[in-house]
C-alpha cells in the first residue's frame, strides 16, 4: 500500500473509532442512596449511605455539597427533610431522593394560669372599703400545685388590703401572697379582697394621676407571670377603677 493510501485510511478511520468510543459512554449509574434510619425523632441523626458508577461529579442536597462517587454521611435535619442526590458525567446525569422523617417532639403537658377580674363597682369614694373579686383559672393539662395569687399594690401603699377570704401572707412594700392551694385542670380559685381606698387627704395634689395594683401567680414555685392589674384613676371625690391584662 503507497504511504499515501495508508495516510487516508487512518484519516479516515481515526475519527470513526473516536465517534464508537464516544457513544459507548452511559449517564451515571446510581446503585444505592438509602438514610439509616428514615425515621428519627427530633435532635437525633440519620446516615446518608450511598454508591454512585461512572460519575465525573456527586452533590447531595440540601446541606450537604459535593461527595465522593461512595461514601457516607451523617445528617441531623431540623425537621422532615428530602435529600437528593445528583450524579453528573459528560454523558448525562442521573438523581435519585432519600427522605428523613422527622416526629415532633411531644408536646409538654402543664398547668396555664390566667385569671379575671369582679369589679361590683368602679368608682369608689375617698377612704371607702370595696371589695375585688379575683377568678383564677387552670386552663393547662395538668394541675397547678401549690399555686399562689401576688396582689402587689401601688408602691406608695395609697389602697391598702383590709382582708382576703384565702390564706395570705404579706408583700413588702405592700400587698399581699394568696395562698390558693392545688388548682385542677379546668378548675379556678375565687378570691376576695377588701382593700380601703386612701383619704383625700393623702391624694392632696395628686388630682388626675393613675396608679395600679398588680396581680401576678405561679405554681409549683416556678417563677411569676403577670395575670392583669387594675388602675386607679384620682378623681375629684371619687377613684375610678380600670381592669387590664386579665384573660377572662
Amino acid at each position: 500500500m503507497k504511504r499515501s493510501s495508508y495516510l487516508t485510511l487512518v484519516v479516515l478511520v481515526l475519527p470513526l473509532i473516536i465517534c464508537i468510543a464516544c457513544t459507548t459512554q452511559q449517564p451515571p449509574i446510581i446503585n444505592s442512596f438509602t438514610a439509616n434510619p428514615s425515621s428519627l425523632s427530633a435532635g437525633a441523626c440519620s446516615v446518608l449511605d450511598w454508591n454512585v458508577s461512572g460519575a465525573s461529579t456527586v452533590n447531595i442536597n440540601p446541606g450537604v455539597g459535593t461527595v465522593p462517587a461512595t461514601s457516607s454521611t451523617q445528617v441531623c435535619p431540623a425537621g422532615t427533610l428530602t435529600y437528593t442526590l445528583t450524579a453528573n458525567n459528560a454523558a448525562g446525569s442521573g438523581t435519585r431522593m432519600v427522605t428523613v422523617t422527622v416526629a415532633p417532639p411531644p408536646q409538654v403537658q402543664k398547668p396555664n394560669i390566667v385569671a379575671g377580674a369582679t369589679i361590683p363597682q368602679n368608682r369608689i369614694n375617698f377612704n371607702q372599703l370595696f371589695r375585688l373579686g379575683i377568678i383564677v383559672f387552670n386552663t393547662g393539662d395538668v394541675p397547678a400545685q401549690n399555686a399562689h395569687l401576688y396582689c402587689k399594690a401601688n408602691p406608695g401603699g395609697l389602697i391598702t388590703v383590709q382582708g382576703v377570704d384565702q390564706p395570705t401572707t404579706p408583700l413588702a412594700p405592700s400587698g399581699v401572697n394568696v395562698d390558693l392551694g392545688d388548682i385542677s385542670p379546668g378548675s379556678q380559685r375565687n378570691v376576695n379582697l377588701y382593700l380601703k381606698a386612701p383619704t383625700q387627704a393623702a391624694l392632696d395634689g395628686l388630682n388626675g394621676q393613675n396608679f395600679e395594683i398588680s396581680f401576678a401567680a405561679d405554681y409549683d414555685g416556678g417563677a411569676q407571670s403577670p395575670v392583669g392589674s387594675i388602675t386607679f384613676s384620682v378623681g375629684q371625690g371619687m377613684m375610678m377603677m380600670t381592669p387590664s391584662g386579665f384573660s377572662q
